[in-house]
């Protein structure tokens, strides 16, 4: 009997043992499930939450290389700016130059015109001088063979000389004055001979003579040379007969005449 209640026993032991086994696995099996039951929510959520932040980060990695290139872009284009603006600056610059040249220039062409307009005013009053001494001439040009003797005299010569006699100063003085008074005067001298001799000496002394009064007038008395005129006759158109002695004492001498021009329509004595 005592053997039976303790087989019995053992049993029951046995029984409440793997009982006991049963209980613990399947607690354990319980626990495990509540925690992935747990645990998965928090898993999944960290995985969503992981792959938002990928995909933030990537966003945020794509934002910033546009940036970069932005950035690149920006400082090309700041590049090629600087680079126009620095050419602007020289053309600025060339332009500046160009303008200061032309300012230059524009003044030495106003100071042209200025000189140009001077010089035209100036050539304007010398045209209107000019044209008031051709009309002059004109007026001359119209007389010039309208000419009357306003002074006549003789100086005489030794025979076979041409010295000036002293005597003659006089006379000569003042046919000067009658020349220096009237500047469209002029004097014409004629020198003369006697027959005595032959024709070409007695031009040579006629010469002589009428450069011998033509000195005195020039040195002495002051009368401009252009203003004489001279011609050696020689024995030629005497003005007194030479078969006499008196007649032959004038023709040796120096003929001097004083020609004045007259007004048109006159007629000119000879």
């Amino acid at each position: 009997m005592k053997g039976r209640c303790k087989v019995m026993r053992y049993f029951v032991v046995s029984k409440l043992a793997t009982v006991a086994i049963l209980l613990a696995f399947a607690s354990g099996c319980a626990t495990k499930g509540y925690v992935r039951n747990q645990v998965s929510p928090v898993k999944e959520a960290n995985d969503q939450l992981a792959a938002k932040e990928g995909a933030d980060i990537k966003r945020v990695e794509t934002n910033v290389a546009e940036l970069s290139d932005q950035l690149g872009e920006t400082a090309r284009v700041t590049k090629e700016n600087t680079t126009q603006i620095a050419a602007a600056n020289t053309q600025i610059k060339d332009t500046s130059t160009q303008l200061q040249a032309a300012k230059t220039d524009i003044k030495a062409v106003d100071d042209k015109a200025a000189g140009a307009m001077t010089t035209a005013v100036t050539a304007r009053t010398a045209v209107g001088e000019t044209g008031k001494r051709v009309d002059g001439l004109a007026s001359q040009f119209e007389n010039r063979n309208n000419y009357s003797v306003a002074a006549e005299n003789s100086v005489l010569f030794a025979f076979n000389s041409a010295k000036l006699q002293p005597e003659f100063n006089t006379v000569l003085d003042g046919l000067a004055q009658k020349i220096k008074q009237d500047p469209n005067t002029v004097i014409v001298l004629e020198g003369r001979t006697d027959s005595t001799g032959d024709a070409e000496y007695n031009i040579k002394l006629g010469q002589q003579r009428m450069d011998a009064v033509m000195r005195y007038l020039v040195i002495q008395s002051d009368v401009p040379i252009h203003r004489i005129y001279q011609v050696s006759l020689g024995k030629e158109k005497p003005v007194a007969d030479n078969k006499t002695k008196e007649g032959r004492e004038q023709n040796r001498a120096t003929v001097v005449r004083v020609l004045a021009p007259q007004p048109a329509g006159t007629v000119a004595s000879k």
